[in-house]
């Protein structure tokens, strides 16, 4: 006992007292700056910041574990130097060498992305520092929950995806497994007792810890969300500006409901990889299904100026079109097959010549722009065949094509609200130069793929812009498909180009040997229709082609199946089920607990009085040996009372319980050899003094811990 109460150096040069118990800590970090940099990634939607990001990180996550982990000194001498040279070298390669790797151009044009990429940074230089440095300084990990936890706040504005909610989760549960297995393990180093704690205990332990924290942390997020919901517009001071995600108050992504309104809104998009159709037959790459020809500063809609032409009947769910023809076109004959709901919206590849469906179709007919419209009493068919003309003029005709004798009935395909005063100067001076509607199309597009970026997770527009084509082309500069084909529509109408935007599925995703085209839920796609004289509407699709790259992870094969299944799980409320995981693991220890008292209760009613005596007698042994006092097995009771009575000559704090111990010792020993029968009585006030005694031994070690504590810090 007077070892125990020796003052000692304290461990101040980190709680790691061998890589097993650093392991857990460590995991955890790095699931926490992990997702982290997820969130920003996913927002910042630059591969070369990412893996950049991605690549520092797990080089200062090295570096920290040598410098941490007990080794070799040379070995951590050189991890130290690394981490120095890591942090001086970030600033230097990023402001010097390498600026746009570190900081995409893309900030520049978005100003809410400065502090998230900077935070990003710091991030990485928090895993560089934090740990052991020489013998006597530790940083703790937990401060890398800072920086991941502002990466989150920023980013959630900006992009509200599958990957932030999954990188909220994982920062809330490693974090505070984080949090509270580093508090104890470097108490347990500061009080030396590293040598006592029992790896797989503690670990479970606190994997409880953290699922209770975690609970509470979402829980009230999940009550409290519908009251700050309704409050904070009256609680709010009038110059806080709350983000606004008009995005959300619609179901589904615009451009893939082909509703007669195409809304430019901006925020992030989410199309899952959902198989649609299976369209058997010739190949088309491009499938129509709205157009649209008016345009108001927020978007399109379809305006009708012509009436439809109905379908003629020519058999039993047959159908002929009477529609005019491009003067250079290829038939295209497909069967297109729905997979999970019954058809609504046709498609179709070009001018549609004839339909045959698998049920009689009421009321089809041939909307303005060749859009196929029906009217359902129930559903629509499961299935439909079609014949279309699709537009097959020679690229060299197209380029050299004049667009002087244009039809009147094209003005409409020219019109333009007020507010694009700029748009319109943009486009005449990219189109300068170009002597034809196609040159100077291309040249728009061109235009665009070279100075707006393709992005699944574009910036709202905001309700102060005059115009989403002109927030698009000089503020933001990133978006989807919709705001490129917006952008290219408009500005062709500003050089006198006819244009329409059209939606609908682009898909290279055909077998060949099958005869068959695969469209998914996320090829859902808008592109231009532009009209040429003795040409008729020619298609040009200015979105970027590495519009399918997201951000660096989706380079990964690995990420593709697993994103998935996560956006397949949201569809399954993933808050509420992880709530409910969370919520079964820190049940489990009260569960336990229960459960052991209930079987000590029932096993007290059928042990013999010789088993409760020895079970009396095995506790205070056992509180003794907690509290430092040596113990053998071949000691007696007597001799277990002796071994603290002389401990307590040196050390006074220990008098009392000495003394209840050797009263308990010598009555035990007298019950357990005396010759008549064990009574009741006797042997509850004996499991009493023992209950006694491991009370006060237990205050005793907090005691003495204390003393320990305070010693050293004083030291």
């Amino acid at each position: 006992m007077t070892q125990r109460t020796t003052i000692n150096h304290p461990a101040l040069a980190g709680p790691w007292s061998s890589a097993t118990l650093a392991l857990p800590a460590y995991a955890s970090a790095i699931i926490v700056a992990f997702a982290g940099l997820l969130a920003a990634a996913a927002t910042v939607d630059a591969p070369s910041f990412g893996g950049t990001a991605l690549a520092l990180m797990i080089v200062a996550i090295i570096l920290n574990w040598l410098r941490s982990v007990p080794r070799q000194s040379w070995l951590h001498q050189l991890a130290q130097a690394g981490s120095l040279v890591l942090v001086i070298v970030i600033p230097i390669w990023a402001f010097l060498f390498d600026p746009q790797r570190f900081f995409p151009p893309v900030i520049f044009e978005v100003p809410d992305l400065h502090p998230l990429v900077l935070i990003t940074w710091i991030c990485v230089i928090a895993i560089a520092v934090t740990g052991r440095w020489g013998d006597t300084d530790y940083a703790p990990l937990s401060f890398i929950i800072l920086p991941a936890l502002s990466m989150l706040a920023l980013s959630t504005p900006q992009n509200i995806n599958i990957e932030v909610t999954l990188a909220m989760l994982l920062i809330v549960i490693a974090g505070t497994f984080l949090v509270a297995y580093e508090t104890t393990m470097m108490r347990t180093a500061t009080l030396g007792e590293s040598h006592a704690v029992k790896r797989h205990n503690i670990i479970s332990f606190h994997l409880y810890v953290a699922a209770q924290w975690s609970l509470m942390i979402l829980g009230s997020a999940v009550v409290l969300s519908p009251v700050m919901y309704f409050t904070r517009s009256s609680v709010a001071p009038a110059n806080v500006r709350f983000v606004a995600p008009r995005r959300y108050m619609f179901t589904t992504v615009e451009f893939s409901s082909f509703t007669r309104r195409l809304g430019l809104w901006g925020g992030p998009i989410t199309l899952s990889q959902r198989k649609l159709f299976e369209i058997r037959g010739d190949y088309c790459a491009y499938w129509r299904v709205q157009a649209y020809n008016r345009y108001d500063n927020r978007g399109w809609y379809h305006f009708v100026t012509r009436l439809p032409l109905p379908a003629v009947q020519i058999g039993r769910a047959q159908y002929r079109f009477t529609a005019s023809l491009p003067p250079r076109y290829r038939i295209v004959r497909a069967t297109v097959r729905a997979l999970n709901i019954p058809i609504y919206n046709f498609l179709s590849p070009g001018v549609p010549l004839l339909l045959r469906s698998n049920r009689a179709l009421r009321r089809l007919r041939l909307l303005q722009d060749n859009v196929i419209r029906a009217q359902f009493s129930a559903g629509g068919p499961r299935w439909y065949s079609i014949v279309a003309a699709v537009n097959d003029a020679p690229i060299d005709e197209l380029k050299r094509a004049s667009g002087a004798s244009r039809m009147p009935m094209m003005n409409e395909y020219l019109q333009l609200p007020s507010g694009l005063d700029r748009v319109i100067a943009l486009a005449r001076q990219v189109a300068r130069g170009y002597r034809t509607p196609f040159e100077k199309a291309l040249a728009l597009s061109r235009y665009l793929k070279a100075n707006c970026r393709y992005s699944l997770a574009p910036p709202f527009v905001p309700w102060h812009a005059t115009d989403a084509v002109d927030y698009f082309l000089f503020e933001s500069r990133e978006g989807a498909c919709d705001f490129f084909a917006s952008a290219l529509a408009v500005m062709c109408r500003a050089v006198g180009i006819p244009s329409r935007v059209v939606t609908g599925y682009m898909s290279t995703e055909y077998d060949a040997d099958k005869r068959t085209l695969t469209i998914r839920e996320s090829d859902a796609h808008a592109w231009v229709e532009i009209y040429i004289p003795k040409y008729g509407w020619v298609t040009v699709d200015p979105t970027p082609p590495s519009a399918r790259r997201r951000f660096f992870f989706d380079l990964l094969d690995w990420w593709r199946p697993v994103r998935r299944r996560l956006i397949r799980l949201a569809r399954w409320h993933i808050l509420e089920i992880t709530i409910g995981l969370l919520l079964v693991i820190a049940l489990t220890p009260i569960v336990r607990q229960r459960l052991h008292w209930f079987k000590q209760r029932f096993a007290r009613r059928h042990r013999t009085p010789g088993e409760q005596l020895t079970s009396a007698y095995r506790n205070v042994v056992q509180a003794l040996q907690e509290l430092g006092v040596p113990y053998q097995p071949h000691y007696t009771p007597l001799e277990v009372a002796t071994t603290l009575t002389n401990i307590a000559r040196t050390n006074r704090q220990f008098h009392a319980l000495a003394t209840d111990v050797m009263m308990f010792m010598r009555d035990i020993t007298l019950t357990a050899y005396a010759p008549s029968k064990l009574s009741d009585e006797m042997l509850k006030w004996l499991e009493m003094q023992s209950k006694r005694i491991c009370k006060l031994a237990k205050q005793e070690r907090k005691r003495t811990r204390s003393q320990n504590a305070s010693g050293k810090r004083r030291l």
